[in-house]
């Protein structure tokens, strides 16, 4: 990169990016069940070498002789690049060049790279195989050593680059001596990982910085004796090699992405892998042209080993083409943690990487996708939300904190969703119709779920349709369906607030709220990053809940409410009614008896005994299976 730099500004960017492994659909053999001790793949150009030499003669000084001097320097300090030894060798010699000049120097010895890459690569396999090691080499121009004959030595000739990776699943030890990159790496480590074998080779600052002993085995040039003692403390150690090989393989990627809760849920999934012992990267995707841990330059070295899993929420990182690519490349799992319907993401249902891995927050929408995108989507499951836990429950000063009822969530007038129905087909009057229906119909019928509601309202419209047409329905009903969670949102905290009670509420748009002005209704802050919303819950001795139209599903909501040690108050779903009884785990409302909620409110006010009784209980559910490890345990069992 430097190089390019110096040596061809007209290249106004110029970045790093590693060699890349290809993973192969093998199974991963344990060490001690592979065949093959020591696999080298790789040429040396000894013959290839004399028609790569210039005709010195077109120098204007003794070129010949800076190239042998270069040639010994660079054998005796392998650790230095062959442009850095051609320019000191030339001023040694008197010889100051441009830039432009000396660039054509060092185009035109560029066979000295060969040289020295074929007499380390040379020196390499004869050095095990005269300490009695069995090495099996694949490779070109072998023919001409002198030794190619050891009893110790298999040589099998030129083979294609697959069939070289084919047979890296069945090796013990993927030896590699790097071209001649000092700062950079080799895919032969790269597919040696990945095949699940030992990758050992000879080392870079790049390699040294990204990896540890515990993932790839290094060694150095300078110091090849020692190659010997480094493969026997391998060999005799099985368990050592086996635990560097799974170490290799090892790998976890993560989004931050402009959805800032979405950033928070990343940092508890990092977190929680970490306690696990897995490698993670998070790249930022708002920033990730600049420099930084979260950046794509580091990315891309993170990447220089195959990551086993790229999650994501609501497919971010997953659905780009270029990242689609790159998982495909590697064989990666990616694994998509859907926080909504899955009709808002019919997209990247359609298209995404191949080892796909989906999970939906509501059983039902784990049937939607089945049933629609049963021939994409291959591998779907439920996966409940989570809540954050920060140690014990703590119930002391309960009944003095400031906030009687909280809610935390957004609020958008119920009627603009119908607004950007009426503009979205203000050509197709069907089509306005039948979402104008459909959303009448959802109000008053708040049980069912969005997709049964759209098949009711066809058939009610009698509309004949194919089931391409019915998904398209399903794609453009998403404002409906954020319509009748706004309707609700709006109808409830209007009955609270009608009814005199005390009611804070933390998030975006309440000031458009029919109630907003009203003595009772306090309005916190407009907005507060996601984290900073749960030390606030845990102000309120009620939180209320107002469901997303998740009819066998949950919410995040209610397990932060019920962790930060408040009473949860939330409409129900066949999900949560399975795990959570009424009264004794939580308290439900029901959205066709919003009337009743104050009653409720005022009840539990007056007997704080009986809430933290309830409280306490389902803290203790959530705090056993809904946290973020739970989330972390379940994408492990898929990867």
């Amino acid at each position: 990169m430097k190089f390019v730099q110096r040596f061809y500004p007209q290249i106004p960017i110029v970045g790093f990016l590693p060699h890349g492994g290809k993973a192969k659909d093998i199974s991963i053999k344990p060490i001690c069940e592979r065949s093959i001790d020591i696999l080298y793949a790789g040429g040396i150009s000894y013959k290839f070498i004399e028609q790569s030499k210039p005709d010195f003669k077109e120098f204007t000084f003794d070129a010949k002789k800076i190239a042998n001097e270069t040639y010994e320097e660079l054998i005796n300090n392998p650790d230095r690049t062959t442009e850095d030894v051609i320019e000191e060798k030339l001023l040694q010699n008197g010889i100051n060049l441009s830039d432009n000049e000396l660039l054509n120097v060092i185009e035109k010895l560029h066979y000295i790279d060969m040289m020295a890459v074929s007499y380390y690569r040379e020196k390499t396999v004869k050095t095990l195989v005269d300490a009695g090691f069995k090495v099996t080499l694949y490779g070109t121009g072998w023919e001409v050593c002198d030794w190619i004959n050891n009893e110790n030595l298999d040589y099998r000739g030129r083979v294609s680059a697959d069939e070289i990776v084919d047979l890296m699943y069945d090796s013990k030890i993927v030896l590699n001596t790097m071209t001649w990159f000092k700062d950079g790496t080799h895919d032969r480590v790269f597919n040696g990982m990945l095949a699940g074998a030992v990758a050992v080779t000879d080392s870079s600052i790049y390699m040294k910085e990204n990896f540890t002993d515990n993932e790839l085995v290094m060694f150095e040039l300078e110091d090849i004796d020692k190659l010997p003692h480094i493969i026997n403390d391998l060999v005799t150690d099985k368990y050592k090699m086996q635990k560097i090989a799974d170490e290799g393989r090892k790998k976890a990627l993560q989004f931050y992405s402009g959805v800032e809760s979405f950033n928070y849920f990343t940092d508890r999934i990092v977190e929680e892998l970490g306690k696990r012992n897995h490698q993670c990267f998070i790249l930022d995707l708002n920033r990730s042209n600049q420099e930084g841990e979260h950046s794509f330059k580091a990315f891309t070295d993170f990447l220089a080993v195959r990551a086993d899993a790229a999650i994501g929420f609501d497919g971010i990182g997953l659905k780009e083409d270029m990242f689609i690519e790159l998982w495909d490349s590697m064989d990666t799992v990616a694994l998509n943690i859907l926080m909504d319907h899955p009709l808002r993401f019919h997209p990247t249902m359609q298209k995404h990487p191949r080892n796909y891995v989906q999970f939906c927050c509501d059983d039902n929408h784990v049937d939607y996708v089945k049933k629609y995108f049963g021939d994409t989507v291959g591998r779907v499951e439920f996966m409940p939300h989570a809540g954050t836990y920060n140690g014990k429950l703590n119930l002391e000063g309960y009944d003095k904190r400031p906030y009687d009822v909280l809610f935390s969530g957004t609020y958008y007038r119920p009627q603009s969703y119908l607004e950007q129905i009426d503009n979205t087909f203000k050509d197709n009057e069907l089509l306005r119709v039948f979402y104008h229906n459909l959303a009448e119909y959802m109000i008053d019928n708040n049980s069912i779920t969005t997709e049964q509601a759209v098949l009711d309202v066809i058939d009610m419209m009698e509309l004949s349709l194919a089931q391409e047409q019915v998904k398209q329905l399903f794609r453009f009903s998403e404002p409906i369906d954020w319509m009748a969670r706004m309707y609700y949102r709006e109808k409830i905290i209007s009955i609270i607030a009608e009814a005199g009670i005390d009611i804070w509420l933390l998030g975006r748009g309440w000031e458009n709220h029919p109630s907003a002005n009203l003595s009772n209704v306090h309005i916190i802050n407009d907005r507060v990053p996601f984290a900073r919303t749960l030390p606030v819950m845990a102000e309120a001795k009620i939180n209320l809940n107002v469901m997303p139209w998740f009819k066998a599903g949950t919410h995040d909501r209610i397990f932060n409410i019920l962790l930060s040690g408040s009473l949860p108050l939330t409409d129900s779903s066949k999900w949560l009614k399975e795990h959570f009884q009424d009264k004794k785990d939580i308290v439900y409302y029901k959205l066709d008896a919003c009337e009743e909620i104050p009653q409720l409110i005022k009840h539990y006010l007056d007997n704080s005994d009986e809430a933290k009784a309830i409280i306490q209980n389902g803290f203790d559910i959530v705090a056993d299976n809904y946290v973020w490890g739970n989330i972390v345990e379940q994408l492990i069992r898929n990867v």
